[in-house]
């Protein structure tokens, strides 16, 4: 079954996350259960055009991670540019 895990916000309340296995014809994944100000789910539904809160969620959470993986692809692009800019020998003029 699932388990409670607690923590603590910056207000020092206890923030209870409830995890579990998920229901779904594909790969198990845990579900998680958190609460979230109600006027946040509404703008983001939406921003979003759906019209329920947990797709709405889902979306802005993928959405944050592809971001992310974009960004580190992106950095990684640079990185090895600049390596192989430094590895390269240079013509020094005397």
């Amino acid at each position: 079954m699932g388990q409670r895990v607690g923590a603590g916000n910056r207000a020092g309340e206890r923030i209870f996350v409830r995890t579990g296995p998920a229901r779904c014809y594909g790969p198990r994944m845990a579900k998680v259960t958190v609460s979230l100000d109600a006027e946040l789910v509404v703008e983001v539904m939406v921003l979003a055009g759906v019209g329920n809160p947990q797709d709405a969620v889902e979306l802005v959470v993928r959405d944050y991670i592809e971001r992310g993986h974009r960004t580190e692809a992106r950095v990684a692009a640079r990185d090895e540019a600049l390596r192989e800019v430094d590895a390269k020998p240079r013509d020094v003029e005397r």
